[in-house]
């Protein structure tokens, strides 16, 4: 029966004020030099909310791992970040990194419109088949609804001329009166790596009695 390696471990705190506060956890083995760490912290600046959480794992000569997490807040606007960093022992010149980012907005005015744009990134610094950007944007009141989306991934995912991308877009109009129903519909696919343009128009109107 093997022996286990016992852990110690560290808590701690840091505080400062009532707004903010950093909760630690250090852990090592005593027979094996391995180590991991963790913090939390939360923050609030000028009405924005900060949340961070960062993790670390060392094993020597075979692999470290760092992640670190952040969320932030201040009225309709979100935003998050995740940042994974490693490295192994066959690689051990090169530090590897994945990020990723997201990003909510939302607003709506008197006239009673919602907008709404949301986006989403993936970078891999070793694994270019994997990267892309994803933005979202909708748009909604009461007589008009439209949407697009832009998918853009491979090799050049942010550059605005790369070939590598999805759009589409729809919209639905509402052009109804007192004695009139009337709607138009619009969709669109454009795939700009295969030349395919695809739109469709759909439109219906009727008398009221």
């Amino acid at each position: 029966m093997g022996i286990q390696s016992p852990l110690l471990s560290t808590p701690h705190m840091l505080a400062a004020g009532r707004s903010q506060y950093r909760p630690c956890l250090e852990m090592s083995s005593i027979r094996t030099p391995r180590s991991q760490t963790m913090q939390l912290e939360r923050s609030l600046e000028d009405g924005q909310r900060h949340y961070s959480v960062y993790a670390g794992f060392l094993l020597p000569s075979a692999v470290s791992i760092r992640i670190l997490g952040l969320l932030k807040q201040k009225g309709p606007e979100w935003s998050s970040a995740l940042r994974v960093r490693y490295v192994v022992k066959e690689d051990s010149q090169s530090m590897q990194e994945c990020h990723m980012t997201q990003n909510l907005h939302s607003e709506s005015d008197p006239v009673q419109t919602y907008r709404m744009t949301p986006a989403h990134e993936l970078h891999c610094s070793h694994f270019f088949s994997l990267n892309y950007k994803i933005q979202f944007r909708h748009e909604r009141s009461p007589t008009h609804f439209q949407s697009s989306l832009d998918i853009s991934y491979g090799k050049q995912w942010n550059q605005s001329s790369n070939n590598h991308r999805i759009l589409f877009n729809q919209s639905l109009r509402n052009q109804s009166g007192p004695s009139l129903t009337s709607y138009a519909i619009e969709l669109s696919l454009r795939l700009l790596d295969r030349g395919l343009n695809y739109r469709t128009q759909l439109s219906f109107q009727g008398t009221k009695i």
